[in-house]
Formats: C-alpha cells, structure tokens, sequence
C-alpha cells in the first residue's frame, strides 16, 4: 500500500513537472484563437485630412459668369432734394403781372456699371480678383418725386396751376443737366464701387463651387 501512494503521488509531480514546462507554448496556442482582430486601415484609401488635395476654384470664371448675367448693374441709389425757383411774367395792356413759383421736389438717381462684353475685364486668382470696369452711369432714368410747391407772389393773370403743371414738365430736362454731375461725383463713384463689391461678395457665399471669398478690387478701364 505504501508503494501505491508513492507511486501516485510521484506521478503527480512528474504530470506538474510537465504542466510547467509546456505552459508558454499552451498559452500561446490559446492566445492565437483569443486575440481580438486588427482593423487594417489602406493609406491611400484614406489619406490624412492634412494631406488631402485642396480643390482649386477658378473665381475669374465664376466673376465672369456672375457679370455676363447682367447688361447693366445697378449698385448705387443717390437721392437728391432741389428747389426749383420759377419767376413768371405776362404782359398785358401796357401792364407787366408777375409770379413767383417755388417747387421742391426729390430725384432717385439709379447709379451703376455697363456690363456688356468689351465693357469690362477680370483678373485674379486665388486669393483676389480684380474687375476693370468703365466709369458709373446712370443705369435708368432718375425718378422724380413733387414734394410740395408755393407761390410767395401771384397775379390773377397769370395762372399758379398751369405754371406748376408746365414746370413739373420740365422737370426730367433740369435732372437729367444734373445727371452728369452726380455720377462724377467722387462720393457717388466710391458708393458705386462698394456696391459692385459687396454684390460680387454676397454672390460668391452663395455660389455653390466658391469655397472663401476672395478680395476684391475695382480699377477703371
């Protein structure tokens, strides 16, 4: 009986003996069915957002097409008020009646550019576009408004609502002698560039293939 235990037990420690020495292998075979999957990831499948291409937009183009749209562009509205002062004298049996008639009235001057083809010329690139255009004009005819009239002296011979009626006649001939005046004024030409900017500027936030805004400049021809 005592040979027995011995036995056994010595054939215990020969089955731990061994347990031991092949224990790494065993763990590796184990670690070969626990080990997680690895995601393979393809660079150039999926480059680095740092070194993507940028993709280049061609604002002289796009300028271009936005102008060709356009015969003429209005950027600038100029509102004026005047007073025009009218002496009226009618002759009549020796005897000279005269009247005074004064009529206030308001003009819309419609301030722009002439954008037909050999009218005007960009270039830029990138980062700025500069447009070439002629001098602003009057892009429609200005719009007159009578405020009010008075008649500081009057006759009975002479009649105040024919005369205010043959003034208010008149009136487009008086603004459009003004009409060259305003669109030289230096004042008018830099309102008028700044429309023309902040137009083309508005127009490329909204055009689906500009990805900025650019600077923009306005030169005359």
């Amino acid at each position: 009986e005592a040979l027995m235990v011995k036995t056994f037990l010595f054939a215990l420690a020969l089955i731990a003996v061994l347990l031991l020495y092949h224990s790494p292998s065993i763990l590796r075979a184990a670690g070969k069915f626990s080990k997680q999957p690895q995601l393979v990831v393809n660079p150039e499948a999926s480059p680095e957002p740092s070194k993507r291409r940028i993709r280049s937009t061609n604002y002289v183009a796009i300028t271009r097409d936005i102008l060709s749209e356009h015969q003429v562009l209005l950027t600038a509205k100029v509102d004026r008020d005047y007073n025009h002062i009218e002496h009226l004298q009618r002759p009549l049996l020796g005897y000279t009646f005269e009247s005074t008639i004064v009529l206030t009235y308001s003009v819309t001057y419609s301030v722009g550019f002439d954008l037909q083809r050999d009218k005007y010329h960009v270039t830029g690139d990138q980062d700025r576009i500069t447009v070439s255009v002629q001098k602003p004009i009057l892009v429609a005819p200005p719009g007159i408004t009578v405020l009010r009239h008075n008649v500081p002296s009057s006759s009975l011979m002479i009649s105040e609502r024919s005369a205010v009626i043959d003034l208010q006649q008149r009136l487009p001939e008086l603004t459009a002698e003004r009409a060259t005046q305003i669109v030289s004024d230096p004042a008018v030409i830099a309102l008028a560039e700044r429309g023309l900017m902040e137009f083309l500027a508005d127009t490329f936030s909204r055009h689906p293939d500009a990805m900025s805004t650019p600077s923009i400049t306005v030169t005359y021809l």
